[in-house]
C-alpha cells in the first residue's frame, strides 16, 4: 500500500519526495500546521492544485499550479517542503 511507504508511524510524510510523490499522484492531503487545518487538493482537471485553510473560504482558494510551487508555497514563513516534520 502506498501509504505504508511514504508515511511515517505518526502519519507525516516521510521525506520531500514522499510528500513530492503524494503530490504528483494527485492525492487529496489534509494536514495540520501552524494551528490550522488545511487541504492540498487536485483541481477537477488533475492539471493545478488548490488550497484552502480551516475549510471556511471555500469561495477563495489558493490555485497552484505546479508541484514545484505547491512544494514552495510558504505557510508561516517556512517552505511546505520544509515543514514536513510540523504537520500532522
Amino acid at each position: 500500500m502506498f501509504y505504508n511507504y511514504v508515511l511515517d508511524n505518526d502519519g507525516n510524510f516521510i521525506n520531500v519526495e514522499a510528500f513530492r510523490q503524494a503530490i504528483e499522484m494527485h492525492l487529496e492531503i489534509n494536514f495540520a500546521l501552524n494551528g490550522k487545518k488545511w487541504l492540498l487538493e487536485p483541481t477537477s482537471d488533475e492539471k493545478d492544485w488548490f488550497m484552502l485553510t480551516d475549510l471556511s473560504d471555500l469561495d477563495h482558494p489558493v490555485f497552484i499550479n505546479s508541484v514545484d510551487k505547491v512544494l514552495n508555497y510558504h505557510i508561516g514563513g517556512k517552505a511546505l517542503r520544509d515543514s514536513l516534520q510540523d504537520m500532522c
